[in-house]
């Protein structure tokens, strides 16, 4: 598996950012065939966690992987209620969303090792039993240390984008030299957009929160017009 992963790590550099996945995913996958791709994943799991439960070794890890994919379908159900309409809602998601599928499906694949090794522990494999107990082992840690991060990311995606926009960046206007702080609200963002050209979320990098730390302001990601102490 793990050879898997390094294998298809050069997709991440051929197909662009991890973001750009995140939007595909969100942006295209989710909408597809009214959320078909989606629920034929949540019938694989199903699967295999009916499978897997048959065996009692198991039932920490079925349990965990089965509020993973609840966690999975409550983000669904949430992004596909409050993202109609509102780019941004989906766009503020994407990131965190593409994690909680990963870790629910990367947990799909150890709960089917698990379970094979764990049947070949009992009946003798084509492995000495060190193997198949190094496996078991590492999905006891998978599930135990790294699936609980699900629920963050549930809770981060159920926050909304509202959050986003709850700064404000400092600028100088380049036509009167006048101080144009301004929120970064939808009508800011529009009035911003008309009259430098620039959309600000490219250069939320550079932004000056509330508190206004003078070295966010002269961030060399953020235009020469907004460059100013704070």
């Amino acid at each position: 598996m793990e050879q898997f992963v390094r294998d298809a790590r050069i997709g991440q550099i051929y197909e662009g950012t991890n973001h750009i996945q995140a939007l595909d995913l969100v942006g295209r996958k989710l909408a597809e065939g009214d959320g078909r791709p989606v629920r034929r994943f949540a019938e694989v799991v199903a699967a295999e966690l009916q499978a897997s439960g048959e065996l009692p070794a198991l039932a920490m890890h079925v349990q965990a992987l089965a509020d993973a994919i609840g966690a999975l379908r409550r983000a669904t159900a949430w992004l596909a209620g409050q993202a109609t309409g509102n780019a941004d809602e989906l766009g503020a998601a994407a990131n965190e969303y593409l994690r909680l599928f990963g870790y629910v499906a990367l947990g799909h694949q150890w709960l089917r090792t698990a379970r094979v090794a764990q049947e070949r522990l009992a009946s003798g494999g084509a492995f000495p039993a060190v193997h198949y107990e190094a496996k078991l082992a590492t999905a006891q840690f998978y599930f135990a240390r790294v699936m609980p991060q699900v629920h963050a990311l549930h809770a981060s995606i159920t926050a909304g984008q509202g959050r986003f926009w709850r700064f404000r960046w400092r600028r100088t206007d380049p036509g009167t030299g006048a101080d144009a702080t301004r929120a970064a609200s939808g009508g800011a963002r529009a009035a911003y957009d008309r009259r430098s050209g620039v959309d600000p979320r490219r250069h939320m990098v550079g932004c000056t929160h509330r508190v206004g730390p003078a070295h966010v302001a002269r961030s060399p990601s953020v235009p020469p017009w907004e460059r100013r102490a704070t």
